[in-house]
C-alpha cells in the first residue's frame, strides 16, 4: 500500500480543505467523486493517483476517500471528522 507523502490542510479557510499528496507526478486532470466536487482525485497522465483533495473533513468526504484509497491500494491518513 502507497503511504501519502505529504498531507496539508489550508486553515485560511472554513472548513480547510485538506490534500493528501502521493506523487509528484504531473497532473493532467482532476476527477470529482462526488456531485458537489467535495472530494476530488487529481490523476497523472497514466491514471496514477497524485492526490486527493477534500474540501472539508466529514464523515461523507472521508467515506468516499476511502473509497478511493482502497480502489488504488492507498493509504488514507487518519483525519477527524469536523475538521
Amino acid at each position: 500500500m502507497q503511504t501519502p507523502i505529504d498531507v496539508t490542510f489550508d486553515h485560511d479557510l472554513v472548513p480547510p480543505p485538506v490534500y493528501i499528496l502521493y506523487s509528484h507526478a504531473k497532473i493532467t486532470r482532476t476527477d470529482s467523486i462526488d456531485p458537489d466536487g467535495a472530494v476530488n482525485v487529481d490523476r497523472s497522465a497514466d491514471g496514477e493517483v497524485v492526490g486527493i483533495e477534500l474540501l472539508g473533513v466529514d464523515d461523507y468526504t472521508l467515506e468516499l476517500a476511502n473509497h478511493v484509497a482502497r480502489a488504488h491500494n492507498l493509504v488514507l491518513p487518519e483525519l477527524p471528522a469536523g475538521r
